[in-house]
């Protein structure tokens, strides 16, 4: 097991509470309409086609029109009030008069009678529980509680960016304030972990990693050469060693352990997404610790979410 298997440790802990994090980073600007915008989408969901006493914009109204323009001498013609598609200057003619009404009108030229079949109109009641309810959203049946999510998720959506600065701002500080036994053996082993998973993809592929090209590398990885990358690897896993210690031993306290469930979805899910891939040979070079390292870090950084999203205020 990876607890077993490392050989570094923690002399002294820093409180991922007590970083210090740009302020800009925890405030956000909240988009009022785009939360009209969902409540409006389960109304309109839920509009029905009333038959009203009087002429509106955007009513659908059934006529009869007799005239000696053949044009205008139509029988149950149906129009939208406002779009114009058949004559904006009946159309306009015909706001304010009533149901059953029957009148003579001039349009471009032309005397047409006009009786007023039915108006129909197009009613959005008010929302109510009942109807956020009929969208079966796990865990919300009420108004307020969807409300409460689209602001949350309108929120996440607008921290995504700052979210990453704060993570990566708490796991360089986690480094650098903590005290730590950290031996290069466990530097070496993580580093070989990561660069098995590139190589795995590069294989996929048909390529040799330590082999590529600058030209294929730069298609693949944010660097130009396999040396830039195993520069970056290394880097990543010197800040990321204390961090994951420090999650091992959050994870412990907490009774969170991987479960071998999750590796065998991890490893079918690499072998669907490189094609090519043999499931057993994935097996063997990405070992559970490998997968392990990734889920701790995982479960560490949602915590650290968690917290400082606790502290995000609306400006």
């Amino acid at each position: 097991m990876l607890k077993q298997r490392l050989k570094s440790s923690i002399i002294s802990e820093p409180d991922f509470r007590k970083m210090d994090v740009n302020p800009e980073w925890l405030q956000y600007s909240f988009d009022k309409h785009a939360v009209e915008e969902e409540l409006q989408r389960i109304q309109k969901k839920h509009r029905k086609l009333v038959e009203v006493e009087s002429v509106q914009n955007g009513d659908s109204v059934t006529l009869n029109l007799v005239s000696a323009e053949e044009k205008y001498n139509r029988k149950d013609l149906t129009i939208n009030v406002g779009l114009g598609l058949f004559s904006k200057e009946l159309e306009a003619q015909l706001i304010g008069r009533r149901s059953q009404d029957i009148t003579d009108v001039n349009v471009q030229g032309h005397l047409v009678n006009v009786q007023i079949v039915r108006i129909l109109r197009n009613i959005i009641p008010p929302l109510t529980d009942a109807m956020v309810a009929s969208e079966q959203i796990d865990g919300i049946s009420t108004l307020a509680e969807f409300e409460a999510n689209v602001k949350g998720q309108i929120r996440d959506s607008a921290m995504g960016p700052n979210l990453y600065e704060i993570i990566n701002s708490v796991y360089e500080q986690t480094a650098e304030k903590g005290k730590y036994n950290l031996v290069q053996e466990d530097l070496d082993l993580l580093i070989h972990m990561e660069l098995e998973r590139v190589r795995l993809m590069a294989q996929s592929e048909g390529l040799v990693l330590e082999e590529m090209t600058e030209e294929q590398i730069q298609e693949r990885l944010p660097v130009k050469s396999y040396e830039e990358f195993l520069t970056m690897v290394t880097s990543t896993n010197r800040r990321n060693l204390p961090v994951l210690l420090i999650a091992l031993k959050h994870a412990e306290e907490n009774r969170f352990s991987p479960v071998s469930e999750g590796y065998e979805e991890y490893i079918a899910g690499m072998v669907q997404s490189f094609p090519g891939l043999d499931i057993e040979e994935v097996r063997q070079r990405i070992d559970f610790d490998n997968y392990a390292v990734k889920e701790y870090l995982k479960y560490f950084t949602e915590e650290v979410e968690t917290y400082y999203k606790s502290k995000i205020q609306e400006v």
